[in-house]
């Protein structure tokens, strides 16, 4: 009798910590979600910046600029915890994934410190040194770009595998 009473211990105890229990990709895939919209939504901010400054509302673009980078440096946050997972995933797609998307947020956020800087400069009225940062934001972004569309190849190509993994 003690021995059924320890085995349905024992045997409840095991199915109560494995449904507790998350594996590595559950971990990333539980900041997927944050990750994807900080990204979207530092894009849409960093575009309000650059219409702000093709406008010369110079008050404007740093604002909507400073919204893009506190999205981007969210984004890289959660990609940072999201590479303490990494020991326990066999999908290498996946951490292939998450570099390309760590690279793209970084640079956005260089191409956003250039575009403040930008702002900044031309606000002062140093035009020359103002389109020197306006270049690098924009060559940045443009770098960011092709890692994003390297991103969405990957998502293309295995449509399957990110559906049943990842949540978008």
């Amino acid at each position: 009798m003690n021995n059924k009473l320890i085995f349905c211990i024992v045997l409840f105890g095991a199915i109560f910590v494995s449904g507790c229990i998350n594996t590595p990709l559950d971990n990333i895939n539980e900041l997927m979600p944050d990750i994807s919209n900080n990204v979207v939504d530092g894009d849409k901010y960093y575009n309000e910046s650059v219409t702000a400054l093709n406008s010369k509302n110079y008050a404007e673009t740093e604002t909507k600029a400073n919204l893009a980078l506190e999205r981007f440096k969210s984004a890289k946050n959660d990609i940072l915890e999201a590479n303490k997972y990494y020991e326990g995933v066999n999908e290498t797609l996946f951490i292939e994934y998450i570099n390309i998307l760590e690279d793209e947020v970084d640079l956005k956020i260089n191409a956003t410190s250039n575009l403040i800087l930008a702002s900044q400069k031309y606000e002062q009225g140093e035009i020359s040194e103002g389109n020197k940062y306006s270049s690098l934001a924009n060559s940045k972004m443009d770098s960011a770009i092709e890692f994003q569309n390297q991103r969405i190849a990957i998502v293309d190509e295995n449509p399957e595998l990110f559906k049943e993994f990842f949540y978008f």
